[in-house]
Protein backbone atom coordinates (compact mmCIF):
# COMPACT_ATOMS: atom_id res chain seq x y z
CA UNK A 1 0.00 0.00 0.00
CA UNK A 2 0.98 3.37 -0.66
CA UNK A 3 2.31 5.48 2.29
CA UNK A 4 -1.10 8.03 2.02
CA UNK A 5 -3.84 4.76 2.01
CA UNK A 6 -1.61 3.45 5.28
CA UNK A 7 -1.56 6.51 7.11
CA UNK A 8 -5.79 7.48 6.41
CA UNK A 9 -6.14 3.76 7.82
CA UNK A 10 -3.82 4.51 10.60
CA UNK A 11 -6.21 7.44 11.33
CA UNK A 12 -8.84 4.90 11.03
CA UNK A 13 -7.43 2.81 13.67
CA UNK A 14 -6.52 5.55 16.39
CA UNK A 15 -10.42 7.21 15.45
CA UNK A 16 -11.64 4.03 17.18
CA UNK A 17 -8.50 3.76 20.18
CA UNK A 18 -7.37 0.81 18.38
CA UNK A 19 -4.64 0.31 21.28
CA UNK A 20 -6.77 0.64 23.77
CA UNK A 21 -9.06 -2.29 22.14
CA UNK A 22 -9.96 -5.45 24.72
CA UNK A 23 -10.62 -7.22 21.35
CA UNK A 24 -7.59 -9.08 20.25
CA UNK A 25 -8.61 -9.50 16.37
CA UNK A 26 -8.40 -5.64 16.09
CA UNK A 27 -5.76 -5.29 17.85
CA UNK A 28 -4.27 -8.07 15.40
CA UNK A 29 -5.04 -5.87 12.47
CA UNK A 30 -3.76 -2.95 14.15
CA UNK A 31 -0.61 -4.58 14.78
CA UNK A 32 -0.02 -5.61 11.07
CA UNK A 33 -0.42 -2.37 9.87
CA UNK A 34 1.83 -0.69 12.52
CA UNK A 35 4.93 -3.41 11.14
CA UNK A 36 4.20 -2.37 7.45
CA UNK A 37 5.04 1.13 8.31
CA UNK A 38 7.58 0.04 10.48
CA UNK A 39 6.62 0.95 13.76
CA UNK A 40 7.60 -2.50 15.47
CA UNK A 41 7.84 -0.92 18.58
CA UNK A 42 4.00 -0.13 18.55
CA UNK A 43 3.06 -3.39 16.69
CA UNK A 44 5.10 -4.81 20.15
CA UNK A 45 2.98 -3.08 22.38
CA UNK A 46 -0.72 -3.51 20.29
CA UNK A 47 0.30 -7.74 20.33
CA UNK A 48 1.34 -7.83 23.96
CA UNK A 49 -2.24 -6.55 24.91
CA UNK A 50 -3.72 -8.77 21.92
CA UNK A 51 -2.04 -11.94 23.76
CA UNK A 52 -2.95 -10.73 27.59
CA UNK A 53 -6.70 -11.53 26.56
CA UNK A 54 -6.18 -14.40 24.33
CA UNK A 55 -2.99 -16.47 25.89
CA UNK A 56 -3.50 -19.18 23.23
CA UNK A 57 -3.59 -17.57 19.96
CA UNK A 58 -0.63 -19.12 18.22
CA UNK A 59 -0.62 -16.69 15.49
CA UNK A 60 -0.53 -13.58 17.52
CA UNK A 61 1.93 -14.73 19.34
CA UNK A 62 4.14 -15.75 16.40
CA UNK A 63 3.13 -12.07 15.22
CA UNK A 64 4.82 -10.44 18.26
CA UNK A 65 7.71 -12.60 18.32
CA UNK A 66 8.21 -11.48 14.49
CA UNK A 67 7.67 -7.61 15.88
CA UNK A 68 10.34 -7.97 18.64
CA UNK A 69 12.88 -9.56 16.13
CA UNK A 70 12.51 -6.42 13.79
CA UNK A 71 13.65 -4.23 16.54
CA UNK A 72 17.13 -5.71 16.90
CA UNK A 73 19.31 -7.34 19.40
CA UNK A 74 18.42 -5.17 22.39
CA UNK A 75 14.45 -7.30 22.10
CA UNK A 76 15.96 -10.72 20.81
CA UNK A 77 15.64 -12.31 23.94
CA UNK A 78 11.65 -11.11 24.12
CA UNK A 79 11.60 -12.12 20.63
CA UNK A 80 12.55 -15.73 21.88
CA UNK A 81 10.53 -15.80 24.32
CA UNK A 82 7.20 -15.33 22.31
CA UNK A 83 8.27 -17.63 19.13
CA UNK A 84 8.82 -20.22 21.86
CA UNK A 85 5.37 -19.76 23.23
CA UNK A 86 3.64 -19.83 19.75
CA UNK A 87 5.61 -22.71 18.76
CA UNK A 88 4.48 -24.48 21.69
CA UNK A 89 0.67 -23.82 21.58
CA UNK A 90 -1.34 -26.58 20.72
CA UNK A 91 -3.06 -28.12 18.38
CA UNK A 92 0.00 -27.60 15.75
CA UNK A 93 -0.93 -24.93 12.76
CA UNK A 94 0.56 -22.95 10.15
CA UNK A 95 1.68 -20.79 12.56
CA UNK A 96 2.86 -22.89 15.37
CA UNK A 97 5.02 -24.07 11.86
CA UNK A 98 5.85 -20.92 11.40
CA UNK A 99 6.95 -19.91 14.66
CA UNK A 100 9.43 -22.67 14.69
CA UNK A 101 10.69 -21.36 11.23
CA UNK A 102 11.36 -17.36 12.80
CA UNK A 103 13.11 -18.94 16.00
CA UNK A 104 15.33 -20.74 13.53
CA UNK A 105 15.75 -17.78 11.43
CA UNK A 106 16.49 -15.88 14.92
CA UNK A 107 18.77 -18.68 16.00
CA UNK A 108 20.62 -18.47 12.65
CA UNK A 109 21.35 -14.88 12.53
CA UNK A 110 22.41 -15.02 16.60
CA UNK A 111 25.14 -17.57 14.76
CA UNK A 112 23.05 -20.31 17.42
CA UNK A 113 23.29 -22.75 14.73
CA UNK A 114 22.91 -25.74 16.37
CA UNK A 115 19.61 -24.38 18.01
CA UNK A 116 18.29 -22.93 14.58
CA UNK A 117 18.94 -26.83 12.71
CA UNK A 118 16.69 -28.03 15.46
CA UNK A 119 14.19 -25.09 15.05
CA UNK A 120 13.77 -25.66 11.80
CA UNK A 121 13.79 -29.48 12.07
CA UNK A 122 10.63 -29.06 14.40
CA UNK A 123 8.98 -26.77 11.53
CA UNK A 124 9.39 -29.57 9.23
CA UNK A 125 8.53 -32.16 11.09
CA UNK A 126 5.23 -30.30 11.57
CA UNK A 127 5.13 -30.04 7.70
CA UNK A 128 7.07 -31.97 5.56
CA UNK A 129 6.62 -29.79 2.74
CA UNK A 130 8.25 -26.78 4.39
CA UNK A 131 10.57 -25.43 1.75
CA UNK A 132 11.66 -21.94 4.01
CA UNK A 133 13.20 -24.78 6.47
CA UNK A 134 14.88 -27.30 4.30
CA UNK A 135 16.68 -24.63 2.26
CA UNK A 136 17.61 -23.52 5.48
CA UNK A 137 19.18 -26.42 6.46
CA UNK A 138 20.71 -26.88 3.91
CA UNK A 139 22.21 -23.67 3.95
CA UNK A 140 23.80 -24.93 7.55
CA UNK A 141 25.26 -27.64 5.80
CA UNK A 142 26.99 -25.31 3.66
CA UNK A 143 28.13 -23.60 6.12
CA UNK A 144 29.60 -26.72 8.06
CA UNK A 145 31.49 -27.98 4.53
CA UNK A 146 28.99 -30.35 3.74
CA UNK A 147 28.74 -29.74 0.27
CA UNK A 148 27.17 -32.54 -1.39
CA UNK A 149 24.34 -32.99 1.33
CA UNK A 150 23.42 -29.47 0.67
CA UNK A 151 23.65 -29.20 -3.53
CA UNK A 152 21.20 -32.96 -3.05
CA UNK A 153 18.94 -30.81 -0.61
CA UNK A 154 18.69 -28.10 -3.14
CA UNK A 155 18.24 -29.79 -5.98
CA UNK A 156 15.43 -32.27 -4.22
CA UNK A 157 13.16 -29.09 -3.54
CA UNK A 158 14.50 -27.15 -7.27
CA UNK A 159 11.01 -26.87 -8.37
CA UNK A 160 9.49 -25.46 -5.51
CA UNK A 161 11.80 -22.87 -4.91
CA UNK A 162 11.39 -20.63 -7.63
CA UNK A 163 10.11 -17.84 -5.36
CA UNK A 164 12.70 -18.40 -2.70
CA UNK A 165 15.61 -17.08 -5.27
CA UNK A 166 16.42 -14.17 -3.30
CA UNK A 167 16.03 -16.36 -0.36
CA UNK A 168 18.36 -18.19 -0.84
CA UNK A 169 20.89 -16.07 -2.61
CA UNK A 170 21.42 -14.30 0.90
CA UNK A 171 21.31 -17.30 2.86
CA UNK A 172 23.68 -19.03 0.82
CA UNK A 173 25.81 -16.36 0.73
CA UNK A 174 26.66 -16.29 4.04
CA UNK A 175 26.67 -19.94 4.71
CA UNK A 176 29.48 -20.01 2.04
CA UNK A 177 31.16 -16.78 2.84
CA UNK A 178 31.16 -18.50 6.56
CA UNK A 179 32.65 -22.02 4.89
CA UNK A 180 35.37 -19.61 3.61
CA UNK A 181 36.36 -18.11 6.84
CA UNK A 182 36.29 -21.28 8.60
CA UNK A 183 38.63 -22.38 6.48
CA UNK A 184 37.36 -26.17 6.99
CA UNK A 185 38.77 -28.33 4.61
CA UNK A 186 37.04 -29.77 1.53
CA UNK A 187 37.63 -33.19 0.57
CA UNK A 188 39.19 -33.88 -1.80
CA UNK A 189 37.07 -35.68 -4.85
CA UNK A 190 35.19 -34.15 -7.90
CA UNK A 191 31.61 -34.55 -5.96
CA UNK A 192 32.95 -31.93 -3.40
CA UNK A 193 34.49 -29.81 -5.56
CA UNK A 194 31.65 -29.97 -8.29
CA UNK A 195 28.54 -29.48 -5.56
CA UNK A 196 30.76 -26.58 -4.08
CA UNK A 197 30.89 -24.54 -7.39
CA UNK A 198 26.98 -25.72 -7.93
CA UNK A 199 26.33 -23.70 -4.63
CA UNK A 200 28.72 -21.11 -5.70
CA UNK A 201 26.33 -20.76 -8.98
CA UNK A 202 23.52 -20.77 -7.09
CA UNK A 203 24.65 -18.32 -4.95
CA UNK A 204 25.46 -15.71 -7.60
CA UNK A 205 28.61 -16.22 -7.30
CA UNK A 206 29.84 -17.50 -10.81
CA UNK A 207 33.82 -15.88 -10.73
CA UNK A 208 34.33 -17.71 -7.47
CA UNK A 209 33.00 -21.09 -8.84
CA UNK A 210 35.54 -21.23 -11.61
CA UNK A 211 38.22 -22.84 -9.10
CA UNK A 212 36.73 -25.58 -7.43
CA UNK A 213 35.29 -26.38 -10.67
CA UNK A 214 38.49 -26.60 -12.21
CA UNK A 215 39.43 -29.07 -9.70
CA UNK A 216 36.49 -30.90 -10.28
CA UNK A 217 37.15 -31.64 -13.93
CA UNK A 218 41.12 -32.55 -12.92
CA UNK A 219 39.77 -34.32 -10.64
CA UNK A 220 37.29 -36.70 -12.49
CA UNK A 221 37.33 -35.39 -16.57
CA UNK A 222 34.80 -37.39 -18.03
CA UNK A 223 31.79 -35.73 -16.30
CA UNK A 224 30.35 -34.09 -19.17
CA UNK A 225 27.50 -32.16 -16.78
CA UNK A 226 31.16 -30.80 -14.65
CA UNK A 227 32.14 -29.39 -18.53
CA UNK A 228 29.11 -27.93 -19.31
CA UNK A 229 28.52 -25.65 -16.20
CA UNK A 230 32.63 -24.98 -16.69
CA UNK A 231 31.01 -23.76 -20.06
CA UNK A 232 28.62 -21.98 -18.73
CA UNK A 233 30.77 -20.00 -16.11
CA UNK A 234 33.00 -19.02 -18.61
CA UNK A 235 31.19 -17.71 -20.98
CA UNK A 236 29.31 -15.81 -18.19
CA UNK A 237 32.95 -14.66 -17.47
CA UNK A 238 33.46 -13.20 -20.96
CA UNK A 239 36.44 -16.07 -21.09
CA UNK A 240 34.31 -17.36 -24.91
CA UNK A 241 37.38 -19.65 -26.15
CA UNK A 242 37.42 -21.55 -22.77
CA UNK A 243 33.99 -21.49 -22.96
CA UNK A 244 32.94 -23.22 -26.36
CA UNK A 245 36.39 -25.81 -25.49
CA UNK A 246 34.47 -26.66 -22.08
CA UNK A 247 31.25 -27.52 -24.07
CA UNK A 248 33.18 -29.20 -26.87
CA UNK A 249 34.87 -31.47 -24.07
CA UNK A 250 31.51 -32.64 -22.57
CA UNK A 251 30.03 -32.67 -26.17
CA UNK A 252 32.53 -35.22 -26.98
CA UNK A 253 31.71 -36.96 -24.14
CA UNK A 254 27.87 -37.11 -24.37
CA UNK A 255 26.50 -36.22 -27.78
CA UNK A 256 23.22 -36.42 -27.21
CA UNK A 257 23.40 -33.00 -25.48
CA UNK A 258 21.54 -30.17 -28.23
CA UNK A 259 21.50 -27.26 -26.09
CA UNK A 260 25.45 -27.51 -25.66
CA UNK A 261 25.32 -27.76 -29.38
CA UNK A 262 23.48 -24.71 -29.80
CA UNK A 263 25.58 -23.07 -26.88
CA UNK A 264 28.87 -23.79 -29.15
CA UNK A 265 27.07 -22.89 -32.31
CA UNK A 266 26.41 -19.95 -30.70
CA UNK A 267 29.50 -18.81 -29.35
CA UNK A 268 31.03 -20.05 -33.06
CA UNK A 269 28.81 -16.86 -34.54
CA UNK A 270 30.44 -14.50 -31.51
CA UNK A 271 33.74 -15.76 -31.99
CA UNK A 272 33.34 -15.05 -35.56
CA UNK A 273 33.31 -11.14 -34.84
CA UNK A 274 36.56 -9.45 -34.37
CA UNK A 275 37.05 -7.65 -31.04
CA UNK A 276 34.09 -9.31 -28.96
CA UNK A 277 35.93 -10.92 -26.19
CA UNK A 278 38.10 -8.70 -24.96
CA UNK A 279 38.76 -10.08 -21.51
CA UNK A 280 42.05 -12.27 -21.44
CA UNK A 281 41.31 -15.43 -21.26
CA UNK A 282 41.81 -18.16 -18.16
CA UNK A 283 43.62 -21.65 -19.05
CA UNK A 284 40.92 -24.52 -19.12
CA UNK A 285 41.98 -27.39 -17.13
Amino acid sequence: LSAKLLGEAREEYESIRAAESSNPALLIDYSDLLSEMGDHDLAEKALLRAVAFDRENASAWLKLGQAEAALGTKSETRAIRSLRRAAAIEPKNEATVQANASLGALYQQSGLYDFAREAYGKAIDQDPAHVGSKLAIASLDAREGQMVKAKDAYDSIDSASTDYAPFITRTLGVALDDFAQSRRWLPDTAENHLAYAELLVRAGRLADSFWPLSRAVKLDNQNFVAWNLMGSVLRAMDQLKGSREAFAKSLALNADQPRTRDAIAELDKTLAVPGDSMAPEIPVA
